[in-house]
């Protein structure tokens, strides 16, 4: 029979893996969940230059929360002004 000293050494052992893989898990889901928002935020702004390009007359517009600007030879997407996306243009 084992003394109760050594049970509750187990049980803080136990315990403390428990926390440490809770929090191992829950910083996963927190940078997975922010790496999806970057990488859907690329695919809005890949569209927009999508639809920048298409219609060369639009030099200005907005949409989503971000700002197309053409130039001769850059279309960029900024949001809160910083560039999300750009695409260079011979």
């Amino acid at each position: 029979m084992k003394r109760a000293g050594f049970i509750l050494a187990d049980q803080i052992v136990s315990a403390t893996i428990i926390t440490i893989a809770l929090s191992f898990f829950a910083l996963n889901y927190h940078a997975l969940i922010k790496q999806k928002r970057a990488m859907d935020d690329h695919l809005i702004a890949a569209r927009m230059i999508k639809e920048a390009s298409d219609d060369p007359t639009c030099r200005h517009f907005y949409s989503n929360g971000m700002e197309v600007k053409q130039a001769p030879h850059r279309i960029a997407v900024y949001q809160n002004g910083e560039v999300v996306e750009q695409l260079w243009q011979k």
